[in-house]
């Protein structure tokens, strides 16, 4: 799961002279990394086979003042467990940025961006801010050792390659039609997707040969280890995003890589990308306007990589935190002492 990746350097560098950090495992699903990270945690619990009652009961066994929920509505998620009072204080974070729904959670932590706050009137959690970015990452990740070329990911040598390595079911019927178009008006060009399913695969194709784009100008990226996932983004020349739903740490991997986004102007991330300049964006609905800012990047060459450079140097800062987890743990102690938002 992506947020083991993400939450990697906050859980490694937690101060255990202030908190007791104590790891409750659900997933089946058991890697090296899952491994390396139990060791930074003064207890790891394997909570596989246990139900949701129980992990809520072997929380409390545990005296935990605060139980924070990192997967949310996600895959493989456990939301059942917060349902049956594990801590006094339950915290929605990371993995899911919007709300739960529930009013069993006391607090979500987020940033400025992921909920403005004219937003937070629409959460049933009480919004507490991390003064930057609401998301983690690790500091450093080396890749130095990873070569992968663009005949490793099967992509050809001499194209230019739009992006789109968001979960499939992302992709809505206008947006597809909208990247049609921009193949058919972009000579050399292809388009890389996150596809693994064989009849997601064959619908794909029927609808680009609808459009009148060739099925072998569509490329199909296969799930990696996540080093080499993040060494091969460099080939993607421009990253599509989807609508209404939008790409999460996907994006910021891309922008991590230096690579430009497209987005919607309708979505915070649009608004994100056009204020820190990383990217375009268009009106949902303009389609014209889709294809005249993705030609602009495509044919502006100096833009094309002062966006790429300037979404590097943004990710690094917002990554790199110093002491990330200082930050976190002062919204620990915050809400422990149950106050009122932070400013």
């Amino acid at each position: 799961h992506a947020v083991l990746y993400l939450m990697f350097d906050v859980f490694k560098n937690h101060d255990k002279k202030k908190f007791e950090i104590f790891g409750f495992n659900h997933s089946k699903h058991k890697t090296k990394l899952t491994t390396e990270i139990s060791k930074h945690f003064d207890r790891f619990y394997d909570c596989s086979d246990l139900s949701d009652k129980e992990i809520a009961l072997l929380s409390r066994e545990n005296n935990i003042n605060i139980a924070i929920n990192l997967t949310g509505h996600t895959s493989d998620s456990r939301d059942g467990i917060y349902q049956y009072d594990p801590a006094p204080i339950k915290v929605n974070y990371l993995g899911y940025p919007g709300t739960m729904g529930s009013d069993c959670y006391n607090y979500i932590i987020a940033d400025r961006i992921v909920i403005p706050k004219d937003k937070k009137k629409d959460f049933f959690e009480k919004v507490v801010y991390l003064p930057e970015c609401y998301q983690p990452n690790q500091a450093e990740i080396n890749l130095s050792d990873i070569n992968i070329s663009k005949r490793d990911v099967g992509l050809p040598e001499n194209s230019f390659v739009f992006g789109c390595l968001n979960n499939n079911y992302k992709i809505t019927p206008d947006i597809f039609k909208s990247w049609m178009e921009i193949l058919k008006n972009t000579e050399n060009s292809v388009l890389w997707l996150l596809v693994n399913e064989e009849i997601a695969k064959k619908n794909i194709e029927k609808e680009a040969e609808k459009y009148g784009v060739n099925k072998n100008r569509i490329f199909y990226a296969q799930r990696l280890q996540s080093k080499k996932h993040l060494k091969r983004l460099k080939h993607i020349d421009l990253f599509l995003d989807t609508f209404p739903y939008n790409a999460h740490t996907t994006a910021k991997e891309a922008i991590r890589a230096g690579v430009p986004i497209i987005t919607c102007k309708e979505l915070l991330m649009g608004q994100f990308v056009e204020n820190e300049e990383i990217g375009l964006t268009f009106e949902w609905g303009k389609w014209d306007r889709l294809k005249a800012v993705i030609m602009k990047l495509v044919y502006d060459k100096e833009l094309h990589t002062k966006m790429g450079k300037r979404g590097r140097r943004l990710a690094e800062k917002t990554h790199n935190w110093d002491k990330c987890e200082e930050r976190t743990e002062s919204l620990y102690r915050y809400v422990k002492l149950n106050g009122i938002n932070l400013p």
